[in-house]
């Protein structure tokens, strides 16, 4: 969050018909889907891992750690947008990255207990 205007840049990406937004502090690049190796006994939303110019990424297709159905909607080529936090970097499948969008932090509101199961790891915030 830039506290001096109260403004958080956000990349704009969707996953089926939902758009959703991460920090552009913790995005380090966007590629197109590229070849996952999978890894064995790891839980059905990471696919595996990726080797980006000699880093291996682990690569998690968030419309399954959602749980939001893509079967409806035409994917084309996905992009892995690669984020990092805490010198980790992790790349999310999404179907397309559209735009960097400021959002004042009065139209952000942290998720209520009412939404029962919502990983709050995950989502950190809900714009208005």
């Amino acid at each position: 969050m830039d506290h001096v205007n109260g403004t958080e840049q956000l990349v704009v990406f969707t996953i089926g018909e939902d758009e959703y937004g991460i920090s552009i502090q913790v995005v380090r690049e966007i590629i197109k889907e590229a070849r996952v190796v999978r890894v064995p006994n790891v839980p059905a939303h990471i696919k595996g891992v990726l080797n980006l110019r000699g880093l291996v990424i682990p690569i998690v297709d968030l419309a399954e750690q959602l749980g939001v159905s893509c079967l409806d909607v035409e994917t084309g080529e996905r992009k892995i947008l690669i984020a990092e936090r805490a010198g980790v970097q992790v790349g999310y499948l999404v179907n397309e990255v559209s735009e960097v969008l400021s959002v004042s932090s009065d139209v952000l509101e942290a998720p209520t207990a009412s939404l029962g199961g919502l990983d709050h790891t995950v989502v950190a915030a809900i714009c208005k």
